[in-house]
């Protein structure tokens, strides 16, 4: 009986653990205006649509401007795809470490940017994507 118990929790135990890993992550989003105030957070919890190769897409709008970034988590290249960048006047992507240290920056955005973290350690870091004085903010996870 002990051992029928023992199998029953290690099953429950099991399923639970999937279920947690597998779960929705919320995605978090802020826009700032030309002043650097907060004007818009958006938590979003809906399931993302899935690019080759299982990874998630995550989507944004800035103004004009809708910006997918996958996949992430990455193992080290970071696709960044920004539509009507010809109506842009200037732009910029700033990856920052934990301790806010700026790591790599990009400026004169196209429609379609890459950013390689392939030379980079396993963490979290931050990426802040600014369009014509408008900025959002992402968590980018580097993983193997």
């Amino acid at each position: 009986m002990k051992t029928i118990l023992k199998i029953i929790i290690i099953l429950l135990w099991i399923i639970i653990a999937n279920v947690a890993l597998f779960s929705q992550v919320p995605v978090i989003k802020f826009t700032y205006d030309a002043s650097g105030n907060r004007t818009n957070r958006v938590i979003t919890y809906e399931k993302k649509s899935l690019p080759p190769g299982n990874k998630l897409i995550y989507k944004d709008s800035l103004a004009e401007h809708d910006i997918t970034i996958y996949p992430n988590p990455t193992k080290g290249l970071i696709s960044i795809k920004i539509t009507n960048m010809s109506k842009a006047s200037s732009s910029s992507i700033l990856l920052h470490d934990f301790f806010g240290k700026t790591i790599i920056k990009l400026e004169k955005l196209t429609e379609d940017n890459k950013v390689d973290l392939s030379n980079l350690p396993n963490a979290s870091y931050f990426m802040k994507i600014t369009i014509d004085d408008k900025t959002t903010e992402w968590k980018i996870i580097k993983q193997e």
